[in-house]
């Protein structure tokens, strides 16, 4: 499953725990100054939508000011509150009026996310509901590192795959070529004599048997490079099992 379908369902069965509250994860982008959103299963899809690539600051909603602190953001009233000044129209519109936020951060304090939860009412958190969303924000942490490290090692074994059959990719091109030249220096040169032999012994009555017999250990020749040139070719693992 992909990071985005895990926290999908992960956020709807904490949505059906609480009912009423609406959750979202929004990442950290890659140039470090706005907010991606992740994953929003309970928000307005226009919302969701709009709110994605907005700039993390002092005073930039709940998500992005947790993200530049670095800390808990607790707005109880978006109507009110200065940090949702730019955005205060946009999420009255959609009828959401609280909105508190945890940033998620990895082992050397860095922040990967921010997880946060959207009322339709003014509301403040308990002290048992900021403890069981500092809990929530652990998880998402523990499953975004996970899925991260699960996708680095497929990456990392991907490429092992693709050193392996480049590998073999680069040994049959040798060995092709080392048969190719097997074919043109040695029994080429051979098969070539021989023909020129057999040309000769038509018209040559005096040396014809000679150039025959000749012909005939030139080709008795060429067959024993070419059964050698065969048996290079065999697995070794036939050598090693036997036919039956």
């Amino acid at each position: 499953m992909s990071l985005r379908a895990i926290l999908n369902n992960f956020l709807k069965g904490i949505q059906r725990i609480f009912p009423g509250m609406y959750c979202c994860v929004l990442t950290l982008d890659e140039d470090g100054s706005s907010v991606r959103l992740l994953s929003a299963p309970g928000l307005p899809a226009i919302y969701a939508h709009a709110i994605d690539g907005l700039p993390i600051g002092p005073r930039a909603g709940s998500c992005g000011t947790a993200m530049y602190r670095k800390e808990t953001v607790i707005v109880s009233d978006i109507a009110t509150d200065p940090l949702w000044e730019d955005y205060r129209d946009l999420t009255l519109r959609f009828g959401l009026r609280a909105c508190w936020s945890i940033p998620v951060m990895d082992d050397r304090g860095d922040v990967l996310a921010a997880f946060a939860v959207y009322y339709d009412t003014a509301k403040s958190p308990t002290d048992v509901e900021m403890d069981t969303f500092e809990r929530i924000a652990n998880l998402v942490a523990v499953i975004i590192e996970s899925k991260r490290m699960e996708d680095i090692l497929l990456r990392q074994e991907l490429d092992k795959q693709k050193m392996v059959a480049q590998a073999m990719v680069d040994a049959q091109e040798k060995e092709r070529a080392e048969i190719g030249k097997e074919l043109h220096d040695n029994i080429n040169q051979i098969l070539s004599t021989t023909k020129l032999y057999l040309e000769l012994a038509r018209n040559d009555n005096d040396e014809r048997l000679n150039l025959i017999t000749r012909s005939a250990g030139n080709i008795h020749h060429a067959i024993h490079e070419i059964r050698n040139i065969s048996g290079s070719l065999v697995p070794s693992s036939i050598g090693d099992l036997g036919l039956q």
